[in-house]
């Protein structure tokens, strides 16, 4: 249970913000409170919180009974129960489709715990001297969330935050979260990354074996790796390291792709000549700092041999509906053994590791580097240099067609003056690009099928065919059957091309 005393009503309104950023699709929310407690101002916040619009009318249903919000970023369904009398009128109000669609937030509910149970958040709100008291019961996984949403405020106001206005910004494949803080006319990115817990043991050996880092503290290395190093990564401006908060610049909004989701070539091959920079210099693999210590990981075989079972044990389930048998595992693994020998003789630097669309920001009013943000690279490791590129050249989110792509390599090569291994470079490309792509079908498919995001579903037909772009590749001819034989191709998201 939580007890708030309030004020005023920008206090009310940022109890409003903080409760919203802390719902989820299927809570119920029920408001007691007699008539002026600030119910109104509570769900009003609450729900421009949501649709990220400090503007929106929001009227009271009192009349109507429900008010649904349909076009947000979560459905809410908004009612008032206030003039209902019988149990039978609520039953017809269609409130367990609003569960089931969204959140639903219900005002004088009466009856409704006798249809759904005990509500997720139950808030109380009272009078209390010139302000008002509020109690918030919570049930099960509400409960951690809201801790989580009121931690978040009490840091903001341990740096001198306390007023900014939250938005929900993003939430990325992987746990992490993100805000907007508005301060007057500044604006933050919050990142929400807190160290993770895992189901199973084999959710954590993954995560150790292909190095995906579980503190910030490696963000914070790498991104001041990268800004002494004349990249634009965002300043930070405050962190919690064991709690996993940070507070950053924000970069900008601006994207490499037009507003059709088509890649706009001339950004992209900007991106092409920064990462021939990127790999110009000599990047340490260990870094002190007086407040944390670096250690960038090597991407090493035990690192991409669990990176390639992804496609065995996600994505081929998904469209056979079975599992291959064991010799087809071991023809599958002695495929990409003799590869990845390959690749431990290639050119190494620092990769970045998810080098594409949804974490490059393009800053039109900057030069050279700097116009190019950097975000999203905590899991940088050192490994084959073509990595970032491939990433680049085969951007998982957007399409990107076989003639950009070439013209992205070929921008890159003029750009590379210094050590650069011309001999062993397409052929690593292509090993590069058939092993990420493989990576990438287990993770969307695990996305959708692990953690309900279902919408990265609608990316496998692009990651089937860029692998089929890496498998013409020679040195990939025994790849290829393999991944014929097992099925890789068998579904409605790729025909071979040969």
């Amino acid at each position: 249970m939580f007890t708030f005393w309030l004020d005023n009503e920008e206090a009310t309104k940022r109890l409003g913000e903080d409760l919203a950023l802390a719902l989820k699709k299927g809570d119920l929310v029920i408001l007691h409170g007699d008539l002026g407690t600030g119910k109104s101002i509570l769900v009003r916040a609450l729900i421009r919180t949501i649709a990220d619009n400090a503007m929106l009318e929001v009227p009271s249903p009192t009349f109507t009974l429900v008010k649904t919000y349909d076009d947000l970023r979560l459905i809410v369904t908004h009612a008032d129960l206030y003039r209902v009398d019988r149990l039978e009128e609520i039953e017809e109000l269609g409130f367990e489709q609003a569960l089931e669609d969204g959140i639903l937030l219900i005002e004088w509910p009466k009856e409704t715990e006798k249809m759904f149970g005990i509500a997720q958040f139950s808030i109380f709100l009272e009078y209390e001297g010139d302000g008002r008291l509020v109690t918030i019961k919570t049930e099960k996984d509400a409960t951690a969330r809201f801790e989580r949403s009121f931690f978040i405020r009490s840091f903001l106001k341990e740096n001198k935050r306390e007023k900014a206005i939250r938005r929900y910004f993003l939430e990325d494949a992987s746990r992490r979260s993100y805000e907007t803080l508005m301060l007057g006319k500044t604006s933050e990115i919050l990142m929400d990354a807190q160290e993770p817990t895992f189901s199973d043991e084999a959710q954590y050996s993954y995560a150790q074996t292909v190095h995906l880092a579980t503190r910030i503290d490696r963000f914070i290395g790498i991104d001041r790796l990268l800004r002494e190093n004349g990249f634009a990564a965002p300043k930070i401006h405050a962190a919690d390291i064991n709690a996993g908060l940070l507070i950053m610049e924000n970069l900008g909004n601006a994207k490499i792709f037009d507003d059709k989701g088509q890649p706009i070539a001339k950004r992209y091959l900007a991106c092409a000549k920064l990462l021939a920079g990127l790999h110009q210099k000599k990047w340490p693999q260990h870094q002190v700092w007086p407040d944390i210590i670096l250690n960038i990981p090597v991407y090493d075989k035990k690192a991409m041999h669990a990176e390639v079972t992804l496609l065995l044990e996600w994505y081929l389930p998904y469209i056979l509906q079975t599992k291959i048998n064991e010799t087809m595992r071991k023809n599958f693994y002695a495929c990409w053994d003799t590869l990845f020998d390959h690749l431990q003789q290639t050119e190494t630097s620092l990769v970045l590791r998810d080098f594409h669309s949804p974490n490059i920001i393009w800053r039109p009013r900057r030069k050279e580097t700097q116009r190019l943000g950097l975000i999203d690279f905590q899991d940088a490791v050192i490994g084959p240099t073509v990595y970032d590129l491939v990433s680049l050249g085969q951007d998982a989110r957007i399409t990107i067609p076989r003639t950009l792509e070439a013209k992205i390599i070929s921008h890159y090569k003029d750009n590379r003056k210094v050590n650069f291994d011309a001999r062993n470079f397409d052929i690593a490309y292509a090993i590069v690009g058939a092993l990420r792509a493989s990576k990438i079908l287990g993770i969307f498919v695990r996305l959708e099928r692990r953690d309900k995001k279902s919408h990265y579903l609608r990316h496998l037909p692009r990651i089937i065919d860029y692998l089929l772009r890496n498998l013409n590749a020679p040195v990939l001819q025994s790849l290829k059957n393999c991944y014929q034989q097992i099925g890789v191709f068998s579904s409605k998201y790729s025909n071979i091309e040969e």
